[in-house]
C-alpha cells in the first residue's frame, strides 16, 4: 500500500514532468526531487525466467533500479533511485530477479531533459 502510494503521489505531483517512452507506448514521470515512475501499456508479459528490468544511465553508467514481469498489459513502476536531468531511463529483458549490467539493447527509453 505504502508503494502504491507512493506511485500516486509522483503521477499526481503538479510538479512531477512526462516524459514520452521512444519503442513502446507509455511515459516516465518524474517528479521535482528526482522520484520516478514508469507507465507502460501495451507490453507482452515477460518470458518464463525473465523479468524486465528498469535502469537509470546517467554519465555512460547504467544502474538497476527496478524489475517488473508485464503481466498487467498496464504496468506503473516505481524506480528504485532517482532519476536526475540529464539521465535516461532504459527497460531491457533480463533473467528472473535481474542482474547488475544490462545484457541486451534497450527495449525502450526515456531521456530527462
Amino acid at each position: 500500500l505504502d508503494r502504491e502510494r507512493s506511485v500516486s503521489s509522483i503521477l499526481t505531483d503538479p510538479d512531477a514532468r512526462s516524459f514520452p517512452l521512444s519503442g513502446v507506448n507509455g511515459r516516465l514521470v518524474v517528479s521535482a526531487a528526482g522520484e520516478a515512475a514508469l507507465v507502460v501499456s501495451g507490453l507482452e508479459r515477460a518470458p518464463s525466467g525473465k523479468d524486465y528490468e528498469v535502469w537509470v544511465i546517467r554519465g555512460g553508467r547504467a544502474q538497476p533500479s527496478g524489475l517488473f514481469d508485464g503481466e498487467d498489459g498496464r504496468d506503473v513502476v516505481r524506480l528504485d533511485r532517482p532519476v536526475p536531468a540529464g539521465a535516461s531511463v532504459a527497460v531491457t529483458l533480463e533473467r528472473e530477479g535481474g542482474v547488475d549490467l544490462p545484457t541486451s539493447a534497450p527495449l525502450f527509453s526515456a531521456t530527462v531533459s
